[in-house]
């Protein structure tokens, strides 16, 4: 075992450490603020974001008392089932019709050659399981993307590889969870001060009026659903192509078992 090994190993323990720790103070927090979802679960999630994404700890609490999270327009809620949607077919025909050994929707112990990949639809996306990989989508259909919510994710699976697809913006973005370990380190001992800060203080104020519910407006529906359907048709062999190709190396190694 090589030094940077244990330096890998070093690290997935501290981060494994400060999520658990961070797991903690979210339970508190919404113990202390009530921040409950109808199934009666830790609205983590939001507490998780709201504790990224502001540094002042009066205006996390001010979000935290709304107990609200900002709602998204039904047209992007349409607009991003579409795309999943079509996603999730446009994988599983490049896959068949490429001949490729990966059965989709399968199981994760695969056998006789075949690398099963099983795919979880998420509510911002997908989340692809090979053998040792993850691949994450996530899938954006407007203007605006929040690295806080990419980090949580990552949170949850650091190992895994982000693919961020801005519909809209024709662009494909890809993360490594593996090279970005000391920034979710960072991101997580921030929260954790954060969150520590606000549950033992009495009082927590200040003079910011946080947008915490700020809902975006649509001025011409039109425009923005032929912008959407056109961008689209136009980007989805593009990130299947990226995700298929994050993939390649253990199709690669199937293939030549093959020969």
């Amino acid at each position: 075992m090589t030094s940077s090994d244990l330096n890998s190993m070093d690290q997935d323990a501290l981060l494994k450490q400060l999520l658990d720790c961070l797991d903690r103070v979210c339970e508190r927090i919404a113990e202390k603020f009530n921040l409950y979802d109808v199934r009666g679960r830790a609205r983590k999630a939001f507490i998780m974001d709201t504790l990224m994404r502001y540094h002042c700890c009066g205006c996390i609490a001010k979000v935290f008392m709304e107990r609200k999270s900002g709602g998204a327009n039904a047209l992007y809620i349409e607009n991003h089932a579409l795309a999943v949607n079509l996603l999730i077919g446009m994988l599983k025909y490049q896959i068949s019709v490429n001949d490729l050994p990966l059965d989709v929707f399968g199981e994760l112990n695969g056998n006789l050659g075949i690398m099963d990949v099983v795919i979880t639809p998420t509510r911002s996306g997908l989340i692809l399981e090979a053998k040792d990989q993850e691949v994450i989508v996530e899938v954006k259909t407007g203007k605006t993307f929040s690295y806080f919510q990419i980090f949580r994710y990552l949170f949850g699976r650091p190992n895994a590889t982000m693919v961020l697809w801005r519909v809209t913006e024709g662009q494909v973005i890809v993360l490594e969870g593996k090279k970005l370990q000391k920034l979710l380190m960072l991101c997580a001992a921030a929260a954790i001060h954060r969150g520590l800060s606000i549950l033992n203080a009495a009082n927590v104020t200040c003079n910011h009026s946080p947008d915490c519910n700020k809902r975006t407006t649509i001025d011409d529906p039109q425009e923005l659903v032929v912008d959407f359907l056109e961008s689209l048709q136009e980007g989805i062999l593009k990130v299947v192509g990226v995700i298929l190709s994050i993939l390649n190396q253990e199709v690669g190694s199937i293939l030549h078992e093959r020969k």
